[in-house]
């Protein structure tokens, strides 16, 4: 489903932070998301990863996907390669979402969060629990897959590189990982640890 900007998902959006503030950051930030300019969007949001409000925008950030497809990929490509949001506007319950509104977009995300996600320190606990995986939402508490799945298969900046590769491999080493978790693995299969 396409994204088609709607005036009255704005300002319910804008009306419900307003009136509750914190509760509805998540909504107001996916909207930027969508929305505005990337570098204007990491302007505005960007100080709160230093808060105790953070946790609404590692939500937000749970539900993009980059998009990506390998070299010898021999299908017929459906979508092009890029960051695409998932946005859920229905309820949610234990296994059931509403799909009467559930829509994908793609989204723009300026580089430097990347840099701040993964300047993060490796030993965190932050539990991020909504997750877009399969072209659906799922419940999830891991950081960790929410910032691989943020980033495109070749990262092509040395420099965000460097810092992906620091922070996974600390973490690979932090944590203990069944053979069925592929998170570190596809890490250091990208960034060479």
């Amino acid at each position: 489903m396409t994204y088609h900007k709607d005036s009255r998902l704005t300002q319910l959006a804008q009306e419900l932070y307003e009136t509750y503030d914190k509760s509805y950051l998540m909504s107001i930030f996916m909207l930027a998301l969508i929305q505005d300019k990337p570098e204007q969007v990491y302007e505005r949001f960007s100080p709160i990863l230093n808060t105790s409000q953070s946790i609404f925008l590692y939500h937000a950030l749970a539900l993009l996907d980059y998009r990506s497809y390998p070299d010898d990929y021999i299908y017929k490509r459906p979508e092009v390669e890029g960051l695409r949001a998932l946005v859920f506007w229905g309820e949610y319950s234990y296994s059931l979402y509403d799909y009467r509104f559930v829509f994908k977009c793609t989204v723009r995300l300026d580089e430097r969060w990347l840099f701040d996600l993964a300047a993060i320190k490796p030993d965190h606990n932050i539990k991020v629990t909504w997750q877009s995986y399969n072209r659906s939402g799922i419940l999830a508490e891991s950081y960790d897959e929410m910032l691989i799945s943020l980033l495109p298969l070749k990262i092509t900046n040395p420099k965000l590189k460097t810092v992906l590769k620091d922070y996974f491999s600390a973490r690979a080493r932090m944590i203990p990982v069944f053979p069925s978790i592929t998170v570190y693995k596809d890490a250091a299969q990208r960034f060479g640890f």
